[in-house]
């Protein structure tokens, strides 16, 4: 005697919720489709808030309105009672059972697993880090004699004589101008034209009350804000970060070594990053607003090498 064993034809109900949940799936899918396209937006955005002589490119305006319609439609549609309805159902499903989420990367090839670990007779890879002979800031051996509170106004003036970036002590009032130069803390606004424009702090190092940088806030050339604010723009509100990093780093540095970082910035918003050779970044699209200096001989290339914040640490 044979014996069969038949399958359980599935219900009604659970054909109807296997449906249900792959009409899901495919919305959510096409849904991420359209949000993957909509990537490049922020990198035309900066191109069109940003003045047309520093980018020196645009795109027409009528593809920038057309993809801001897409982002409003793919916005409302994300908002939409479906769509929530939707993802809260996938939240609940993730939290009942975690497992089996992570993605499936398929069966390896015997091809593709020789390549995990070099054979004992290849030359193992070099790791990736920083050279030694980068850092933050130059030597101080650039400065030749220390700056000193009195020396501040003739410094700026032989400052402006000999640079296309100028610089000027900044005060709220009018009434404060006659004794900004008297005592510490001294605002002192550095330009770059059509670049940008940084707000620095000024303090007096306690051991040989030389000039030194506490703080430096980064704006556009065309905002009129004052220091202790933040940009409206991403890219200067990274440059400010970036800035910061750097005064951390050497808090005594004296304040022409934090003037010689400022002026590498002259070609912000055209200098490629030196890792990854884009001009805007991947994530976030902005240009390469971090500086290394190399220590490069003197009367060569640019001794300062641009990059982005993710590409800081690699070489």
């Amino acid at each position: 005697m044979s014996t069969e064993t038949t399958a359980e034809k599935p219900t009604v109900a659970e054909q109807s919720a296997v449906s249900t949940l792959e009409a899901r799936i495919q919305s959510l899918n096409q849904l991420n489709d359209r949000i993957q396209q909509l990537r490049h937006v922020p990198s035309l955005l900066l191109r069109h808030t940003t003045t047309p002589d520093v980018l020196m490119f645009s795109d027409p305006a009528s593809d920038l309105q057309h993809d801001l319609e897409v982002v409003k439609e793919v916005n409302e549609k994300l908002r939409s009672k479906d769509v929530q309805e939707i993802l809260k159902a996938a939240a609940e499903s993730e939290k009942k059972d975690p497992t089996g989420l992570q993605p499936r990367r398929g069966k390896r090839s015997e091809k593709s697993k020789s390549h995990d670990a070099p054979s004992p007779e290849s030359p193992m890879a070099f790791p990736s880090f920083q050279p030694p002979s980068s850092q933050l800031l130059p030597s101080a051996d650039l400065i030749s004699a220390p700056l000193k509170l009195e020396g501040l106004a003739d410094f700026i003036r032989d400052y402006n004589k000999s640079h296309n970036n100028r610089l000027h002590i900044w005060t709220s009032t009018s009434r404060q101008q006659a004794t900004a130069l008297h005592n510490f803390p001294v605002t002192v606004r550095f330009t770059i034209p059509d670049v940008v424009a940084v707000y620095l702090t000024l303090g007096c190092n306690p051991t040989d009350e030389t000039i030194i940088v506490e703080s430096a806030t980064a704006f556009g050339p065309a905002e009129r804000k004052p220091p202790h604010s933040q940009s409206d723009y991403a890219v200067y509100q990274k440059l400010s970060q970036q800035l910061a990093k750097v005064i951390q780093s050497q808090p005594l540095a004296p304040f022409q070594l934090i003037l010689t970082v400022l002026a590498s910035y002259e070609n912000l918003f055209l200098e490629r990053c030196s890792v990854c050779q884009r001009v805007l970044s991947v994530e976030g699209h902005i240009p390469a607003v971090g500086r290394i200096w190399t220590h490069k001989p003197s009367g060569s290339e640019n001794p300062w090498e641009a990059r982005h914040p993710t590409c800081m640490h690699n070489s």
